[in-house]
């Protein structure tokens, strides 16, 4: 299947990494701008760093809803769009650039701890599991319906930067199913 992704942080990359060896074509990577403010370096991009790595053309739209670049990521003729750790919600059209849409992977079991910090707010709120879920998304926060989900219990001392890199593992085989499901 021919496939757009759209990520910028680490939770994306293991993700990212999979598709690259699964099989499916890669045809781009969709990421944030890389900014500078001033003497700071602009912030880490591990998506674009994974992207050129594997020599996956990179496009760092200001922003992914403009007709114009949702013409540049139509001549990429993707059947989906695979969404994680993007940071900007995709219009109807954009999501129409696709025949199947997209998806979307997100670090819980949602319903819960819809939006930013998901992870986070689950150590938070004191939950004792966690996961992930991959959702076909429509043009509004985490709000699609749900494919796939995988539930896993977050240890008594466990924090945010060890759960995190553990959820973004646990999502690459969620990704693949629904990718398999969304092409049968």
């Amino acid at each position: 299947m021919q496939l757009v992704v759209m990520g910028t942080g680490p939770f994306a990359v293991p993700m990212f990494q999979s598709l690259a060896r699964s099989g499916h074509q890669l045809a781009a990577l969709v990421t944030r701008p890389q900014r500078s403010s001033g003497r700071r370096k602009p912030a880490p991009n591990p998506m674009r760093d994974a992207a050129v790595e594997l020599g996956i053309h990179v496009l760092e739209p200001d922003d992914v809803n403009q007709p114009e670049f949702l013409q540049q990521l139509a001549q990429f003729q993707p059947e989906l769009l695979v969404v994680c750790d993007y940071g900007q919600i995709l219009s109807d059209e954009a999501l129409q650039v696709a025949p199947l849409g997209g998806i979307n992977l997100h670090g819980s079991l949602l319903p819960s701890y819809r939006g930013a910090a998901p992870v986070q707010w689950a150590i938070i709120q004191g939950e004792s599991t966690t996961g992930v879920s991959v959702i076909h998304m429509p043009p509004r926060l985490d709000a699609g319906p749900c494919l796939v989900q995988q539930a896993t219990p977050i240890g008594q001392q466990e924090d945010a930067g060890q759960l995190e890199p553990r959820l973004a593992l646990l999502g690459v085989d969620c990704v693949i199913e629904a990718i398999t499901m969304l092409g049968q």
